[in-house]
C-alpha cells in the first residue's frame, strides 16, 4: 500500500553536505598557575593523648592492654576526663541560661517566671559540664522552632546526651584498663626473667622453627 504522506526531505544519502566552516578561535580563560606543592615533611597535629585515647576506644576489655596503655598513661587520661566530667559552676550556669532567657526575649517566647525558670534548669541540669551546657544551650536554640514556649530540661540535655555518655563510657574503660595494666605490670615484675621482650620475639621465633624442622626430620626417619 503506498505511503499516503509524501516525503518532504529527501533520504539521508542524498542530502547535501553542508558546506566546510572555518573553525572559530576560542578564547580560553585565563586560570591561575598551579601551586608548587611543598615537598616539606606535615608534622602530625595527632598528639599523644589522643593516640592513647583511640587505643583505649579500640581496647577490648577481655584482652590484655596492650603497651600504650600503660599505668601511667591511663592515669594521666582519668585525670582528663575526670576534670572533663565536673559539673558546671554557677558562672556558667547564669551565662548560659542567660543566653537562653535572651534568646526567648528576643523572639516573643513566654518565659514565665525567669528566676523560676533558671532555678527549675539548674536542678534539671545539674551534671553537666561547662562546655557540654553552653553546646547544649547553642545547639537548641539553633534548631528551636516552637515559638510558644521555651525548650525543657530534657530537650536541651537530649542535644549533648551522645557526648556525655560517651565521656563516661571512655572514663568507665579507663579504669577496668587501668586495674588490669596494673596487674600485667605487677606479673610482669614478677616474672621478668621469664619473659622475653619485644626485641628478641625475632630471635625466639628463628629458634622455635629450627627445633620444629628437627623434629620434623626426626620424625620421618
Amino acid at each position: 500500500m503506498p505511503n499516503p504522506l509524501p516525503h518532504t526531505h529527501p533520504p539521508p544519502s542524498t542530502r547535501p553536505s553542508p558546506p566546510d566552516q572555518p573553525l572559530l578561535p576560542i578564547a580560553l580563560p585565563q586560570t591561575n598557575p598551579v601551586p608548587s606543592v611543598s615537598r616539606a615533611p606535615v608534622r602530625s597535629t595527632i598528639s599523644p593523648d589522643s593516640v592513647t585515647r583511640l587505643a583505649l576506644e579500640a581496647w577490648q576489655p577481655h584482652h590484655n592492654p596492650p603497651r600504650l596503655l600503660s599505668v601511667g598513661n591511663l592515669n594521666r587520661m582519668i585525670a582528663e576526663l575526670d576534670g572533663a566530667l565536673v559539673p558546671a559552676g554557677d558562672d556558667t550556669y547564669a551565662r548560659a541560661l542567660g543566653k537562653l532567657i535572651e534568646f526567648a526575649t528576643a523572639f516573643g517566647i513566654p518565659c514565665g517566671d525567669p528566676a523560676a525558670v533558671q532555678r527549675i534548669y539548674r536542678e534539671k541540669l545539674a551534671n553537666l559540664p561547662d562546655d557540654l551546657l553552653m553546646a547544649a544551650v547553642a545547639r537548641v536554640t539553633d534548631m528551636w522552632t516552637w515559638g510558644q514556649r521555651l525548650p525543657m530540661p530534657a530537650e536541651i540535655r537530649a542535644t549533648v546526651s551522645r557526648d556525655f555518655t560517651d565521656r563516661r563510657v571512655l572514663r568507665a574503660r579507663a579504669s577496668m584498663a587501668l586495674r588490669k595494666a596494673k596487674d600485667l605490670e605487677a606479673y610482669r615484675s614478677q616474672n621478668k626473667d621469664d619473659i622475653v621482650p619485644p626485641e628478641k620475639w625475632a630471635e625466639l621465633r628463628a629458634s622455635l622453627a629450627v627445633k620444629h624442622r628437627s623434629h620434623r626430620q626426626r620424625d620421618d626417619t
